[in-house]
């Protein structure tokens, strides 16, 4: 069977060369436990299916299948439609890329990274994609190797930075002290949109976004082994982002995980908020084991439970 790429348009320069998208290799020394933990889960597809009709066998997991991804295909066909200045994406961490290439802002960008912690996965996307011209893939832990720039294979002097960042459905499974670096990152990247995925703690009981009481156990149930789950509520402590500019369902067709897509604009008040972040380092107990890993999540549908209407890009 054919097992090539779909089609993506030719980079082109301002003197019309036909140029190749180029990323840097990450130069920091990546989290080797982390990175065996991810390799773990995809060596044994941990998070996989069985499913083998089109657009559903992934090892990225149930949620990336096209199923599972329909709300984002959705909402970001949506957002590219309305914002066509958006012309490239650094999408860390990218998975299998089982569904990306089904949002034409994606596979159509000028230029389009897609970085794993999971060295067999990246190897794959590289291998698999390099016709793309527009596109570029490598190893990448997010939170030691930061956010990339861009150069073309005619000008590799000139380092541009991505239009929008996409972190989807991985900072839920990313210890909370690598995820406050990882938002630095972002806010310093000079990205102008940053898309992900966030809990809406209304659906938990018992929690509050209120109160600097409650950073301590926030940040002491995000202390766990890359790899494992909690929730992350980036309208609560220790993150408390304003607003985000688009909130669509993630997963209303796949009825596993009651999350959202947000879509931030990278402004003063975002960079504010998370340069402003407690330092969870400083709020986790010395002696306090972290959560061992569990690859998979449990569902937390819970019947009846009507979200409020998903909000419009502004």
């Amino acid at each position: 069977s054919d097992d090539s790429a779909p089609a993506a348009p030719p980079l082109i320069d301002e003197q019309g060369n036909v140029c190749r998208m180029l990323v840097d290799r990450c130069s920091a020394q990546v989290d080797g436990k982390a990175v065996a933990s991810f390799n773990k889960i995809y060596s044994r597809q941990s998070w996989g299916n069985s499913e083998r009709t089109l657009g559903s066998h992934t090892r990225s997991g149930s949620g990336s299948t096209l199923k599972g991804a329909f709300d984002w295909v959705a909402g970001l066909n949506k957002f590219f439609l309305q914002h066509k200045s958006v012309q490239s994406v650094a999408d860390i961490p990218c998975g299998d890329v089982g569904w990306q290439m089904s949002v034409p802002g994606f596979n159509n960008a000028r230029a389009y990274f897609g970085g794993d912690i999971a060295q067999a996965v990246s190897e794959g996307n590289a291998k698999h994609y390099t016709a793309h011209m527009n596109k570029a893939f490598h190893h990448w832990d997010l939170a030691t190797c930061g956010i990339p720039k861009w150069s073309t294979s005619c000008d590799n002097s000139t380092k541009r930075p991505f239009d929008m960042i996409m972190v989807r459905d991985a900072l839920q499974h990313i210890n909370i002290v690598r995820v406050q670096q990882i938002l630095r990152f972002i806010a310093d990247s000079g990205a102008k949109w940053f898309a992900t995925s966030s809990y809406n703690p209304k659906l938990v009981r018992g929690r509050s976004c209120k109160g600097d009481a409650d950073i301590k156990s926030f940040c002491e149930s995000g202390n766990i082994e890359d790899g494992s789950f909690y929730h992350t509520w980036l309208d609560c402590q220790p993150f408390v982002l304003p607003r985000p500019a688009y909130t669509t369902h993630s997963h209303s067709t796949f009825k596993e995980e009651d999350d959202f897509l947000y879509i931030y604009r990278v402004d003063d008040a975002l960079k504010q908020a998370i340069h402003g972040m407690p330092d969870c380092k400083e709020h986790i107990g010395k002696n306090r084991q972290m959560q061992p890993a569990a690859p998979t999540s449990p569902k937390r549908t819970r019947p009846g439970f009507h979200p409020q209407r998903p909000s419009e890009v502004e």
